[in-house]
């Protein structure tokens, strides 16, 4: 979303600054977003820039949405089960980057709106995440966060936080 790139110009400009200070105004700060972004070529949204709308602006680059690298810190939605004694997300959500491995509020509320896929996920690191015990969940509708690691015979997500969205899960 835009609203991390507004943030780090934000926290780090200019250069030498007083660390609570606030040198120039937030229309400048979203001047210099907009900068940036017309100088490599990104096209003009429908309207201008504002304040309140950079975290529903998502920001994909000059190929278009493309997945999630591997390694990265993911967030998805989808179905907790058990196969071959390897549990696994199914029906998931293309994973997004996220910045937090503990869920928040917000997301929570996302992920709960968010529609499930066609991915599928072993999880590990299972014993990573506080109190929670898979047999419990089994079928329901889960939030996983985590890293991503991308193989060609399963994908997988090292586990940092796992979420109960509802207790029945339907594709």
């Amino acid at each position: 979303m835009l609203d991390g790139i507004y943030g780090f110009i934000e926290e780090r400009m200019p250069l030498g600054r007083s660390p609570n200070s606030k040198p120039i105004s937030d229309q400048e700060y979203l001047d210099l977003v907009t900068f940036i972004l017309k100088s490599n070529d990104f096209p003009p949204g429908k309207s201008d820039l504002a304040l309140e709308n950079l975290k529903t602006i998502r920001f994909v680059g000059k190929n278009g949405p493309e997945p999630v690298p591997d390694g990265a810190l993911v967030i998805t939605v989808g179905c907790l089960s058990q196969t071959d004694g390897r549990w696994i997300l199914s029906s998931a959500a293309e994973p997004e980057r996220t910045r937090s491995e503990l869920s928040t509020a917000p997301d929570i509320t996302a992920s709960t709106a968010q529609t499930l896929g066609r991915q599928v996920f072993r999880l590990d690191d299972l014993d990573a995440v506080p109190d929670f015990k898979p047999d419990d969940h089994k079928g329901h509708k889960m939030q996983a966060k985590g890293y991503i690691v991308r193989q060609a015979d399963a994908n997988r997500i090292s586990l940092s936080s796992m979420v109960v969205l509802d207790s029945v899960c339907l594709p």
